[in-house]
């Protein structure tokens, strides 16, 4: 999906003229559409999610019936009044010809004929952050220490990954506006999610406190056990050279 996301933010490059200043109007729906066309074929059809994609072409020119018969017409309703904010684009204008010739690019419908309704890189992006979160690189920790906050970190996001969202009194979503770098001014809608829970944490102590009533010398030998695991340290490969040599 990113892949095909920059392919896409790439090829519409906008200069000054009007065509690329029509398009430019068009581009954060078109990504969003991009989305869209994955999100909403949960059987990963190429054939539909190809349909899905080219009809936009149809869409942006006020055409919402389809020649496809994967996807025969838009699935929005009419939209009128407060739901058009942009101007349709002229058939046949330049930049209706602009926009279908990088639509139709064989290089990007064949990835969008390859998107995945359900497996997306956003989650494993967080885990990452969330790993820092627990072990920031301006921190060097022994083996045990980086292993223990690894696992800690996997356990915290799997305890919190599908937290319900937040809801006013009246039951209302609540929902965030937020300005990531990657937009450059541009914004993003987010439903807020219910705070952490840490749960984990109280059960990982009143084990750590079974386990040592039972038997503190087992626990010991466990934790001797892991910290002989422990590589040795990057430096301990290099061949060091006398400094009048290096010299």
């Amino acid at each position: 999906m990113p892949a095909c996301n920059l392919l896409l933010s790439g090829a519409i490059h906008f200069s000054g003229c009007m065509a690329t200043q029509d398009l430019k109007l068009w581009r954060p729906a078109i990504i969003n559409h991009l989305y869209w066309t994955a999100a909403s074929t949960p059987t990963g059809d190429p054939d539909e999610m190809q349909a899905k994609w080219q009809s936009m072409i149809n869409h942006v020119q006020d055409i919402h019936e389809h020649s496809s018969p994967a996807f025969t017409s838009c699935a929005h309703p009419p939209l009128e009044g407060e739901a058009r904010n942009k101007e349709w684009l002229e058939p046949g204008s330049p930049a209706a010809t602009k926009l279908e010739s990088v639509a139709a690019r064989k290089a990007l419908v064949k990835d969008i004929r390859q998107l995945s309704p359900q497996h997306q890189t956003f989650s494993l992006e967080a885990y990452h952050s969330l790993i820092l979160h627990f072990a920031p690189k301006h921190t060097g920790f022994s083996f045990l220490g980086m292993y223990s906050r690894l696992l800690l970190a996997a356990l915290h996001f799997n305890s919190n990954g599908n937290r319900d969202v937040a809801r006013t009194s009246e039951g209302e979503v609540r929902y965030a506006v937020r300005y990531p770098r990657f937009r450059k001014g541009g914004w993003v809608v987010h439903p807020i999610k219910e705070k952490p829970s840490y749960g984990y944490a109280t059960n990982l102590m009143v084990s750590l406190v079974e386990e040592y009533c039972k038997s503190p010398q087992a626990l010991q030998e466990s934790s001797a056990v892991l910290s002989s695991a422990a590589s040795p340290p990057l430096t301990s490969s290099v061949q060091k050279v006398a400094k009048d040599e290096a010299l």
